[in-house]
C-alpha cells in the first residue's frame, strides 16, 4: 500500500520505533504526485496499550526553502534528509547485525545441545538394541526349555499310562500309600479285596 519511494524509509522507521519503543519521525521525504514531487513527513509511534502495535501517520509538507550555511555551498533540504536517512539506516543496520550475531550464537548453542541430545539418543538406542538382542536370546532359551519340558511331560504321561495299564492287567491287588499311610492309588483288584470306595 506504500509508494515505492517510501518503502525503504518507512521500513527503517518501523524497525527503529519497534526496537526503541519510541516515536520516530522522518520529515521531508519525497513521493511522485500529479507529475511533481510532494514532500511528506512520516511519524511512527508505538501504542502504549498494545505491545508491538505501531501507528503510522503521513503529513504533506510545503516545499522546503533553500538556505545557506556560512562557508558552505547551498544545501538542499533533501540532501540533509538523505543524510539523516543514511545515518538512520546505518544505525538500523548496526542493530540488525547485532541481532543477527545474537541469533547466530543462540542457534549455535541450540545446535550443540541438539548434537549432544542426538548422541545421547544414539547411545540409548544402541543400549536398547543390545537389550533387545539379549531378550531375544533369553526368549529362544526359554522356548527351548519349554519344548524340552513339554516333551518330558509327554514322556511321563506315557510312562504313567503304561504303568496303570500294566497294574490293571496283572489282576494283583496293590495299594499305593504316602508317608502318612494314606492311600494314594489302588488297583481294581485291591478295591474288590479291601472294599475301597
Amino acid at each position: 500500500m506504500v509508494k515505492p519511494e517510501l518503502e525503504s524509509g518507512l521500513a527503517t522507521l518501523l524497525h527503529e520505533a519497534s526496537q526503541g519503543q519510541k516515536e520516530v519521525v522522518s520529515d521531508n521525504l519525497q513521493v511522485e504526485y500529479n507529475g511533481g514531487k510532494q514532500h511528506v513527513k512520516i511519524t511512527v509511534r508505538p501504542l502504549s496499550t498494545l505491545e508491538g502495535d505501531l501507528i503510522i501517520t503521513f503529513e504533506d509538507l510545503p516545499r522546503p526553502k533553500r538556505h545557506k550555511i556560512k562557508g558552505e555551498p547551498v544545501i538542499e533540504a533533501k540532501q540533509m534528509e538523505l543524510e539523516k536517512d543514511l545515518q538512520r539506516t546505518r544505525d538500523t543496520l548496526r542493530g540488525t547485525i547485532e541481532e543477527l550475531k545474537s541469533t547466530n550464537e543462540e542457534l549455535r548453542s541450540a545446535n550443540e545441545e541438539y548434537m549432544s541430545t542426538n548422541e545421547e539418543l544414539k547411545s540409548a538406542n544402541e543400549e536398547l538394541e543390545t537389550s533387545r538382542e539379549e531378550l531375544q536370546s533369553v526368549n529362544e532359551e526359554l522356548t527351548t526349555l519349554n519344548s524340552e519340558s513339554q516333551r518330558k511331560n509327554e514322556d511321563l504321561t506315557t510312562i504313567n499310562n503304561d504303568m496303570l495299564n500294566l497294574l490293571n492287567a496283572t489282576g494283583v491287588a496293590t495299594l499305593f500309600l504316602d508317608e502318612k499311610l494314606r492311600i494314594r492309588r489302588f488297583t481294581p483288584s485291591a478295591n474288590q479285596t479291601f472294599k475301597i470306595y
